[in-house]
């Protein structure tokens, strides 16, 4: 195969990489849009996803490889956005339950 073939090939699979790195998180951030339910993901996944979009953002600018750094800051976004949403719902939920502590407190005060 000729250098401009191999070129040509090794682009194509670059795009179809850049595509898919693109769409594999949308699902998740549009159904956890969507729900607002985070209960059954893992924070930790989400975390070392965001760090690994770093890391491949980082390399691919320095490489000068657009379809890498667009495709991880992208996913960089998608996993931002994953995490907020996790956080918010773990500090409503701890919210819920300090208040239905103090109800159960101030409910037992009232009846002794």
């Amino acid at each position: 195969m000729s250098q401009s073939t191999l070129d040509i090939i090794g682009n194509v699979i670059g795009w179809l990489g850049f595509t898919t790195s693109l769409t594999m998180l949308l699902p998740q951030v549009i159904k956890v849009m969507r729900t607002r339910d985070t209960k059954s993901l893992s924070l930790i996944m989400f975390i070392l996803t965001f760090l690994n979009a770093v890391l491949w953002f980082a390399y691919g600018l320095l490489i000068a490889q657009m379809q890498l750094y667009i495709a991880n800051a992208c996913a960089l976004v998608a996993s931002l956005i994953i995490i907020g949403y996790i956080l918010a719902n773990h500090i409503k939920a701890k919210k819920q339950k300090n208040n239905q502590e103090v109800d159960e407190l101030v409910s037992d005060t009232k009846s002794d």
